[in-house]
């Protein structure tokens, strides 16, 4: 799982570095390129990390609804650290925001692995070490 997570999270996290540099190019504000970047990969990152990462299977809304609470978290970091990174630390937009998203990576892994796409154990199984 960690491994695909790592292959998945990071195709998504290079897309999303390239919208961030796809606003700027347009002239949009580092903070629009920075939302843009965070909402344009969600068509992908859902499907993705349910199908390959977590291979959760039916419960489509509800993986979908738990995946966007943790998205939506994962979301807050970027766009509030953007500007301590960029006009605090004169850090470049696309820097600022790989240098977040390995923070932000743990965080959602965990948020994924234990909130969207977890399963309860089948009734009457037993835990670990029985």
């Amino acid at each position: 799982t960690e491994v695909r997570y790592l292959v998945v999270a990071g195709s998504v996290s290079v897309l999303s570095w390239a919208m961030v540099a796809l606003g700027l190019s347009f002239g949009w504000h580092y903070m629009v390129a920075t939302v843009f970047s965070q909402l344009a990969p969600i068509p992908v990152a859902f499907p993705c990390y349910r199908r390959f990462v977590f291979e959760s299977h039916g419960r489509l809304r509800g993986d979908l609804f738990r995946f966007m609470i943790v998205w939506g978290s994962g979301m807050i970091a970027p766009i509030a650290a953007a500007p301590l990174f960029v006009e605090g630390l004169r850090m470049n937009p696309v820097l600022a925001q790989v240098v977040i998203t390995v923070v932000v990576a743990i965080g959602s892994f965990l948020g994924h692995r234990l909130f969207s796409f977890r399963r309860a154990a089948p009734s009457g199984s037993a835990g670990p070490g029985s």
